[in-house]
């Protein structure tokens, strides 16, 4: 990775703000108006981030069946798609998010979880 001539935030900061960012922006606006009324905000790490909420992404061309089989064995609920291999998931309230984004990146087929 080139440094910057300007300083930028480091990529690993970056990424999940870009994905939460893109998850709001393909919303529909009636989904955002309710999603923004029902949420809670948590810190996460120093960052603010939506209470039991998890951006998960899978390797493409894993099936919907078995992303549906690793929702529901974590006790999760697909809320959306903002693209093909990432999914916007619900958490059982009071979830651990480090424990949840762990227990989803073990799975078979899943890249990475974070935070939205």
């Amino acid at each position: 990775m080139r440094p910057s001539a300007r300083g930028s935030r480091p990529p690993s900061l970056l990424l999940p703000a870009l994905l939460a960012l893109m998850a709001l922006c393909l919303a529909p606006p009636g989904a955002r108006a309710q999603a923004g009324a029902d949420l809670e905000v948590a810190t996460w790490r120093g960052h603010a981030v939506v209470r039991d909420r998890l951006l998960v992404q899978f390797e493409v061309g894993l099936g919907a069946e078995q992303r549906r089989q690793h929702h529901d064995a974590l006790g999760a609920r697909r809320l959306g798609s903002p693209r093909a291999d990432l999914e916007l998931v619900a958490l059982p309230a009071g979830s651990d998010l480090d424990r949840a984004a762990a227990a989803y990146a073990a799975l078979p087929g899943v890249l990475r979880a974070t935070p939205d």
